[in-house]
């Protein structure tokens, strides 16, 4: 075993110090030319859009394919590929008969035997096929409408129908579908002796295409799938075949095609015919279907169409297509099965009729319809938003019917209707749906159709009186006519027609026989005698009965004798007249009798209704109808009466107390009517007081509004909000959508309500006025009221109003006031209560209302106007409205149930902000940022705070300040007083710590320090999951019953069900974020608790922000982000990788404490295998040179508070350029830069170079493609503009994309959170970028230079500099396998923490090896990557030295020891800044600490080893206890030798010149002299071998993992051997 390890790694060229400056070309805008664009979708006539029906499978009829037909001509599809052959065989030519290997098959045995295995295909039943002649009819049709014709007759594959036709078996081996022709000469033949017939016939027709499929070979056999099953020998044999096929059909000046699944099968080298166009619909199932790739068949030079397997419609599956259209949004020409295609000659919708019998021809029809027009939109690279429905004339009715009754010649006919009118008309045919009008503004168009019914007949046993019959002979099956043949009634064939009907009706009769027979002339029959028959007009009867045999006797007896109805003559004869020999049994005498129900034919009502005055037309049918709309005389409209009133009190407006409206008024005449406050005056007066809109309703004649005392409607009858006059009518609605008619009686009403001045800020509206406590506070002789109800105690309740500033202050404050309002209580009581009707709240320009209240009340004292006093319990204060509920603040009533009880409203208002506002700011001491309450005064022009408001011992002094309603305002420092502030601040642990003016003393600002239970952080946007133990672990056995939450700065907080919270971020945070959490349940004890918490939510040092933080513009104005792509360029697209991950939290991290320390900020487990996009998608716009017509760029814009972020995106070859504009939101400076995403370069691991690769799939991903540092902290709006550069398409396709991934946001808190981040060690980080450190590293030679070293481990000759610059994008520097980088870091003073900024860059995995340190992430010394998501590593446990006045760690080593390929970042240090001066770090005072990265000759030296260490690792080895071998003693050459090995216990097994023995003896032996020598045990391997000469043998120890320990060496001493014949003799 060879010990000793080779260090070879120095003999290469192993480091790179390279010495580059990037220089960042920041191009004009001029630079933006347009260029030509093209797109992947072909246009015109050239480009085949294929539908293609599966006929073979399913039978479907002429008819239903010539409606088919009528409908891709109007979605616009020029090809129909009709798949007549694929497993049935359901299209047959008129001569079918042909000769294959000798055999002539008939034309009757092939349509016998076709027939027969039609039916049995997929358990279908159904024998049906096409006709020559139907099939003549479907190809006029569709050159009629300029749609070719494409057959499919597959083979040889799919083939079952004629596989049934032969004698011989000529199928695949297992297979019943499939002909042998890679073995079999004779299924060649046979295949192509009916192949040709087709052909001939298709071509003949001038059909110009023919597709023999050549797809799935034995796909029906168990065992080895498909074309797999075919050996080389086999498959060429199988290509030989299509050729042939190809070749006689290209003979006949048609073009071949084929699908793709068998062409190029499993990469096997084929010459196949490129003049056959492939139909590519599936790329296969990995290894066990390995089919070619759309991109490899199209490179050998065949025509591609995009047949893609993912947008089938199947019959009877669950597909993406049934009930929806939507998905076809997805589809583009050039997005093939697994690859993309950019030229397609064509592209196919398939139907596809894999379990026949599932659907209907009318189900198929009905579910198709619209998506295989979304699907030709998409072929056209059309949107299919706002897709038009209608129904295609002569195609299929929207519920799969077919429009029926077309001639072919279409007539005219004129329709005349008024506007807001209808007009019905019947016509022929079925017709079901909308039809779209040519100009649907003027006039609009649906159809009903009734379906025709056919003739039912169905024989019958019993007559049931006056039904119509048919009554047929049955031994010779003629009909009995209503019409005579000589001495009888005539017999004829059967004619399907009324003529040949009878009505029987039960005669009145002793007979129960007797029955009168009237034929359709109204002839009866009315005789039946010896050979005669007679036929009458008048009434006559004869005798029916049922005979149990099976048939009617008809019969008479005019003279005592029976004759019987009788085919009189013979079987020949056509004549019925009477019989009696054998009458009743004779076969001539029996007949069936037909209860007829007469077919009717289809017919359609069409309603057409008119829009606006115009003209217009549509065509249903063979019909085209001119629409012509005409204005309704609006004069000879009846008027509708509105009346005003205020309850049962009239209210007169301009001048009277009603109001006529005519049709003609406003927009009433209209589908969307005229708004009630439009029609009715918005204020008036009632007995001298002023009163405004309040409502509209509509009372019904029998509850009618009046003057009556005691009749209040208000709560009665219909809100209405608009009325208009439409289709002749006059209606109402109360949401403009639904509508309901007025009745002739009805009353409309317009209620107002009374304005009163009980409020000064805002006008508050009653329908119930009171008397006020001013009328008697002035003295005035108005005390009827007070001596009547109130100063006996017995008859009144009262009402208060008061407004509430935010500041708590209360006006009026105390009560009663002038305004206080009473009303009587006579004659009520609790079960009769006082209702004061509807109050509203109308806001001005000073004020805006968020909330109303009502409060109980009762009074004392009422017996002296000067001692009345009320008092109102605030405990039962209750919001009756607040402005989540919409609508207008209003009260519907109050109810009074009590003598003497009162009720205050209360109404919540907010001062609007205007030029002379005052404002108050509520701040967090560790938020400055965002207050976390404010609230503006309104004062009039000129007023400030007091000049000396100011903070004094822990409160506010001079800060009162009078308001616009010169009300005194004071701004309230205590939290716990002020409604509005959220729970978490007015119930938090608070102190007041200061207070200062700004702005020309117009703004005040107040600042809190809370203390909180809890504090987490997040550094990334995720959502944070909080179980309720996270919060407290006692919560865990409390008997919780809810939790509530308080309100938040930044997120949107959810409860749940398990009392566990969510915290989802919906903005960036940039500071702290107090919430309020409140448990609600039982105690021990049962009773009713609660606990409240306060958390604190922080964000990190920097923040990682998912796509969905930033606002998408696309190039058309819309901010919308499609779900899926259509295609369409300048349109924002959500993408996904296929990994997409939803529902995911980000780890909770509490500060300071012990829930996963060890996650550093700016890492976390959730994206841990995020190995492509960030969380699985991300936002991507394609643009090109005409993305921007509508006169604008697709934009994405962010903002953010912060000195810094990077915008993460996808960057490839088809990436390209964007232009990026910071802006600042303080002082709206803006500064723009262009950055060229595109990055075409690929790893070659052979040459260890990087290579242009301007079309390599292989994309980098989760790339800081745009990083700002350095900025002032400062809020900020990014603006990313994706704008289309010819000079920067380095594809040359006319297009590039831009991926936005994510966002990372540095200091979103600036500094005043660094006392916090000290708590976990992570304040004041400063980062650098771990590239421009290699790039700007000095020469090898000069020791003591600052910098990097780069090392390629592979010894990869001729690496350059600008090698090495193209190894990833700017900001980012990539590591391939066994590259390496190494660093010697040297500091003032050690750093409290060094991380380093890791991600994958390609590949789903790589190992990044790390010397000289300890990561806690890292096994056994090597970091697991699997994700592209740029994540920090702590690395610890590095060797500080003190050297002179500098600290000096140890060399730090990062090798790529596995195949994916790694990308640093930065390098992330707490506790001091980096420098790239090593002077500067030396001459460091003690405030600041700084650090840079130092290369040295001795550096670079250990740095080599490390990483040829982690490269070439030492093996590992084993050191027994105890080990030792001896042979038993000198032998002679000859003998047999026996080697003894004694080692520990610890040896499982040894190795003797490598060959391994495991058995063994256990032996026990003392360790000293005396019994007193304690006994240890051996275990004893023996080694037997014959000897030759002396020799060394290596023997090694195994452990029981196999490790080797170092060998040792037994020498063997062989002596010469013995010649016993010289030796005696």
């Amino acid at each position: 075993m060879n010990q000793t390890q080779t260090r070879s790694l120095r003999k290469k060229v192993l480091s790179l110090i390279l010495a580059v400056v990037m220089v960042v070309s920041l191009l004009p805008i001029s630079a933006f030319a347009s260029g030509n664009s093209t797109s992947t979708t072909a246009s015109g006539k050239d480009y085949y859009k294929i539908l293609h029906l599966d006929c073979g499978r399913k039978y479907f009829s002429k008819d239903w394919i010539i409606a088919l037909l009528n409908e891709m001509s109007a979605d616009g599809y020029n090809q129909l590929q009709l798949a007549f052959g694929n497993d049935g065989l359901r299209f047959l030519l008129d001569d079918m008969s042909f000769t294959a290997n000798g055999t002539t098959y008939s034309h009757k045995t092939v349509v016998s035997k076709v027939e027969a295995g039609n039916k049995l295909q997929n358990n279908s039943g159904d024998a049906s096929w096409l006709t020559q002649t139907e099939m003549d009819e479907i190809i006029a049709a569709a050159k009629e409408k300029g749609i070719e014709i494409v057959p499919l007759l597959n083979l040889p594959g799919h083939a079952n129908a004629i596989l049934d036709i032969a004698d011989d078996t000529y199928n695949a081996s297992g297979s019943n579908n499939t002909l042998n022709v890679a073995s079999s000469e004779k299924a060649r033949n046979f295949g192509m002796a009916i192949f040709k017939k087709y052909v001939d016939y298709f071509a003949g027709k001038g059909c110009k295409f023919f597709n023999f499929g050549a797809d799935e070979y034995a796909n029906d056999a168990s065992g080895t799938f498909s074309f797999s099953r075919l050996n080389s020998t086999q498959y060429a044999t199988f290509v030989s075949f299509i050729n042939s096929l190809a070749e006689y059909i290209e003979n006949k000046g048609v073009t071949a095609r084929a699908f793709n699944d068998g062409l190029y099968y499993n990469g096997q080298s084929a010459s196949i015919d490129t003049k056959i166009q492939c139909c590519y619909w599936s790329c296969g199932w990995g290894s066990s279907y390995p089919v070619a790739s759309a991109e490899t068949i199209a490179s050998k030079g065949h025509d591609m169409i995009n047949t893609n397997g993912d947008y089938y419609y199947v019959l009877g599956k669950a597909d993406k297509f049934d009930g929806d259209y939507s998905y076809a949004s997805n589809f583009s020409n050039a997005g093939f099965m697994g690859s993309t295609v950019n030229s397609p000659v064509g592209s196919m919708f398939c139907i596809w009729s894999d379990f026949p019998t599932a659907e209907t021809e009318q189900v198929v029809a009905q579910k198709v319809r619209l998506p295989m027009r979304a699907m030709a939109l998409r072929m056209d690279g059309k949107s299919i938003n706002g897709m038009g429905t209608s129904v295609v004339a002569n195609g299929f009715n929207a519920d799969g019917t077919l429009n029926v009754g077309s001639t072919g010649s279409v007539t005219e006919r004129t329709i005349t209707v008024a506007v807001g009118g209808t007009k019905t008309v019947t016509a022929d045919g079925y017709y079901n749906g909308s039809y779209a009008t040519e100009d649907t503004t003027i006039a609009t168009a649906s159809a009903v159709g009734t379906a025709a019914v056919d003739r039912t007949e169905n024989e019958v046993t019993t007559i049931e009186s006056g039904k119509q019959y048919l009554i047929v002979h049955k031994r010779s099956g003629l009909v009995l006519n209503d019409s005579t043949s000589g001495n009888g009634i005539l017999l004829g064939e059967k004619a399907n027609s009324s003529d040949q009907l009878w009505t029987i009706t039960k005669y009145s009769s002793s007979s129960s026989n007797a029955y009168t027979i009237q034929g359709v002339a109204k002839n009866y029959i009315t005789e039946i005698g010896n050979g005669s028959a007679t036929l009458g007009t008048s009434k006559g009867y004869v005798q029916m009965a049922y005979n149990s045999n099976g048939y009617w006797n008809i019969y008479d007896k005019p003279y005592w004798t029976n004759y019987y109805l009788n085919q009189y003559g013979g079987a020949s004869s056509t004549m019925a007249a009477g019989y009696t020999a054998d009458g009743a049994s004779d076969d001539g005498s029996q007949w069936q009798i037909y209860q007829v129900t007469p077919g009717t034919k289809a017919q359609t009502t069409i309603t057409f209704t008119g829009k606006s005055v115009g003209d217009t037309s549509v065509q249903i049918g063979d019909v085209t109808y001119k629409i012509h709309v005409v204005a309704e005389d609006l004069s000879n409209v009846t008027p509708l009466t509105i009346e005003y009133w205020i309850t049962n009190r009239q209210v007169t407006a301009n001048g009277g107390t009603n109001k006529k409206i005519n049709a003609a008024d406003s927009t009433i005449y209209s589908e969307t009517g005229a708004k009630f406050t439009d029609l009715v005056p918005a204020t008036g007066t009632q007995d001298g007081n002023d009163v405004v809109f309040w409502k509209g309703t509509r009372l019904t004649s029998d509850n009618k509004q009046t003057d009556t005392a005691g009749v209040d409607k208000t709560k009665a009858g219909d809100s209405l909000t608009y009325i208009r006059y439409w289709n002749t009518k006059w209606s109402f609605s109360a949401d403009g959508k639904t509508w309901e008619d007025f009745n002739s009686e009805d009353q409309i009403v317009a209620y107002y309500l009374q304005k009163t001045e009980v409020t000064s800020e805002i006008t508050t509206n009653v329908v119930d006025w009171g008397q006020p406590y001013s009328e008697w506070a002035a003295g005035t002789d108005n005390r009827w009221f007070w001596d009547g109800y109130v100063e006996n105690g017995s008859k009144y309740v009262f009402l208060d109003f008061a407004v509430v500033y935010e500041d708590n202050t209360q006006n009026p404050s105390s009560f009663p006031s002038d305004n206080t309002l009473f009303y009587h209580f006579d004659g009520c009581s609790e079960s009769n209560p006082r209702i004061l009707g509807a109050i509203s709240f109308t806001e001005n320009s000073d004020y805006e209302i968020w909330k109303v209240t009502v409060t109980d009340g009762t009074s004392t004292g009422y017996s002296s106007y000067e001692t009345f006093t009320p008092t109102y319990d605030n405990k039962t204060e209750t919001t009756v409205w607040d402005e989540s509920m919409g609508g207008i603040p209003q009260i519907d009533q109050l109810q009074y149930i009590a003598n003497r009880s009162g009720k205050l409203v209360r109404v919540y208002v907010r001062a609007k902000v205007t030029e002379d506002s005052l404002t108050v700011n509520y701040y967090d001491e560790s938020n400055t940022t965002l207050p976390f309450y404010s609230y503006n005064i309104a004062v009039a022009s000129g007023t400030t705070f007091n000049n000396d408001f100011a903070y004094s011992n822990g409160r506010l002094i001079n800060n009162t300040v009078t308001n616009i309603k010169n009300i005194t305002q004071t701004v309230n420092w205590k939290l716990e007083e002020m409604s509005e502030i959220g729970a978490q601040y007015r119930y938090g642990n608070y102190t007041f710590t200061n207070a200062n003016k700004e702005t020309g003393n117009k703004v005040v600002n107040l600042y809190y320090k809370f203390k909180t239970e809890k504090t987490f952080v997040v550094d990334f946007g995720l959502p944070l999951h909080i179980e309720k133990t996270d919060i407290n672990p006692a919560l865990a056995s409390a008997n919780i019953t809810e939790v509530a939450v308080g309100k938040s700065l930044y997120a949107t907080i959810n409860a749940n069900a398990d009392y566990s919270i969510d915290y989802i971020l919906n903005k960036t945070i940039d500071g702290s974020d107090r919430v309020t959490v409140t448990y609600s349940g039982t105690n021990k004890q049962g009773e009713d608790d609660s606990a409240t918490y306060n958390l604190t939510v922080i964000p990190a040092t920097s923040v990682y922000y998912e796509d969905s933080f930033a606002t998408f513009t696309n190039a058309n104005g819309t901010k919308n982000v499609a779900q899926v792509d259509t295609g369409d360029t300048g349109i924002w697209t959500k993408v996904t990788d296929g990994t997409t991950q939803t529902n995911v939290n980000q780890a909770l991290e509490e500060l300071g404490g012990t829930t996963n320390t060890k996650n550093v900020y700016g890492y976390d487990p959730a994206y841990a295998d995020s190995s492509k996009f960030s969380m699985g998608s991300a936002t991507k716009v394609t643009v090109d040179a005409n993305t921007a017509d509508n006169s604008q760029w697709p934009t994405a814009t962010f903002t953010f508070k912060g000195t810094g972020f990077d915008v993460i995106s996808l960057t490839n070859s088809d990436s390209g350029t964007v232009v990026y504009t910071v802006t600042n939101k303080s002082n709206g400076k803006s500064e723009s830069h262009i950055i060229n995403n595109y990055y075409g370069y690929r790893y070659d691991e052979t040459t260890g170079k990087w290579v242009v690769a301007n079309n390599d799939s292989t994309a980098p991903y989760q790339v800081p493609v745009i990083k700002v540092s350095g900025l002032a902290y400062d809020t900020y709006e990014v603006t990313i503009s994706v704008i289309y550069g010819a000079l920067f398409d380095n594809t040359g396709d006319h297009q590039y994309s831009f991926w936005l991934d994510a966002i990372r946001v540095y200091d979103p808190a600036g500094a005043t959170l660094n006392t916090e981040y000290a708590k976990d060690n992570e304040n004041a980080p400063d980062y650098v970028r771990i590239k421009q450190v290699i790039l700007d590293s000095k020469a090898l030679k000069t020791d003591g230079a600052t910098g990097a070293v780069f090392i390629d481990g592979k010894g990869a000759n001729g690496v350059t500099a600008a090698d090495y610059t193209n190894q990833g994008p700017n900001h980012e520097a990539y590591l391939a396998k066994e590259q390496a980088i190494a660093f010697q870091l040297i500091a003032s003073a050690k750093p409290t923490s060094v991380q380093i900024g890791a991600k994958l860059a390609s590949g789903n995995s790589a190992g990044l090896k790390i010397g000289g340190a300890a990561c806690a992430k890292a096994n056994g010394g090597t970091l697991t990557l699997n994700t592209a998501t740029d994540m920090y590593y702590e690395l610890t446990n590095m060797d500080w030295q003190k050297d002179g006045e500098v600290y000096k760690s140890n060399v730090i080593t990062l090798t790529n020891a596995g195949s994916g390929i790694i990308s640093l970042t930065n390098l992330k240090f707490i506790g001091a800044k980096y420098t790239g001066s090593l002077p500067e770090v030396k001459s460091a005072t003690s405030e600041t600490n700084l650090v840079t990265l130092a290369v040295s000759s001795e550096m670079i030296d250990e740095a080599l080893t490390t990483v040829d260490g982690a490269l070439n690792p030492a093996p590992e080895t084993f050191e027994p206890s105890h080990f030792e071998a001896d042979w038993n003693r000198s032998v002679r050459a000859g003998q047999k030798a026996t080697l003894t090995v004694k080692t520990s216990e610890d040896v499982d097994a040894i190795t003797v010149d490598g060959q391994t023995i495991t058995t063994y003896r256990t032996r026990t032996e003392r360790t000293g002299w005396g019994w007193w020598s304690p006994r240890v045990t051996y275990r004893v391997f023996t080694y037997t071998t014959t000897a030759q000469a002396t020799a060394d043998y290596e023997v090694c120890a195994l452990n029981s993992s196999g490790v080797a320990s170092e060998p040792i060496t037994a020498t063997l001493t062989v002596k010469p051997a013995i010649n016993w014949w010289h030796k005696w003799f």
